[in-house]
C-alpha cells in the first residue's frame, strides 16, 4: 500500500472500529504517517484484537501498529517488531516474531465471542482467522473480564456497579443473553473517558 499520506497495511486513516483483523505487506507514505495496520487512528477511532507483521515507511509519524494517533484507542493488538523492524508505535505492544507465533500472547482473543474467530498452528505461523481453513487449532474462548463481576446466571449474575464495568459488557455481546444486574446508581456526569461501549445495535 502507498499513499502521500497516510498509509496504512489495512486502513489509511480510522475514526470507527475495527475489531479482530490483521494486516501482512508494506506501507508507505510519500509525505508523512505510515503504519503497519492504520495509518491514523482518528478521535473514536478502535482496534480491538488486531495484529501486524507488515512494514511501514515515511518521512515523519511511522508505527509498526498505528503510525499517528489524534485521541483513538488501541486495544490487545500487537505488531511484530521484527518483521517490521520498527520499535515505536502511537499504540499497540511490541512482540518478537517468536512471540507472534505463542498462543500464550494471545490470552482473552477469544472472550466473548460466538465460535472460534481465530486459529493458530502454534511456533509455525501467525494467528489465522477461523474462515480462512488453514492449518492449526482453534484459540480457545477465554473467561471475559466480566467473569471476576459474577457467574452470568440467574442465581448468580454479573453484578455492575462503575461506568467501567458498564463499558466492558458492550464489548462483548456474546454475553448479552446471559444475567445482568445493575447494583448501584451509575452516573455518567464524571466519565471522561472517549469511547463508550453501547449495548445494542
Amino acid at each position: 500500500v502507498s499513499a502521500y499520506y497516510a498509509a496504512g497495511g489495512f486502513a489509511g486513516a480510522n475514526s470507527g472500529g475495527i475489531v479482530q483483523c490483521y494486516s501482512t505487506g508494506s506501507a508507505s507514505a510519500e509525505y508523512s504517517i505510515a503504519g503497519g495496520f492504520v495509518g491514523e487512528n482518528n478521535y473514536m477511532g478502535l482496534l480491538l484484537y488486531c495484529y501486524s507483521t507488515s512494514t511501514a515507511s515515511a518521512p515523519d509519524l511511522v508505527g509498526g501498529l498505528v503510525g499517528s494517533g489524534t485521541g483513538g484507542k488501541v486495544l490487545y493488538s500487537f505488531w511484530d517488531t521484527q518483521t517490521s523492524g520498527l520499535d515505536e508505535s502511537s499504540g499497540g505492544e511490541g512482540k518478537t516474531t517468536a512471540q507472534m507465533k505463542t498462543v500464550n500472547t494471545y490470552v482473552g482473543w477469544g472472550a466473548g465471542t460466538c465460535g472460534s474467530v481465530w486459529t493458530i498452528d502454534e511456533n509455525n505461523d501467525y494467528l489465522r482467522l477461523a474462515w480462512q481453513g488453514l492449518p492449526g487449532e482453534a484459540v480457545n474462548n477465554t473467561p471475559t473480564p466480566l467473569a471476576s463481576l459474577g457467574g452470568g446466571t440467574q442465581l448468580d449474575p454479573y453484578l455492575i456497579t462503575t461506568a467501567e464495568e458498564l463499558n466492558i459488557a458492550g464489548l462483548y455481546p456474546c454475553e448479552w443473553s446471559n444475567y445482568f444486574k445493575l447494583a448501584g446508581d451509575i452516573d455518567l456526569a464524571g466519565y471522561t473517558d472517549t469511547w463508550f461501549n453501547k449495548i445494542g445495535n
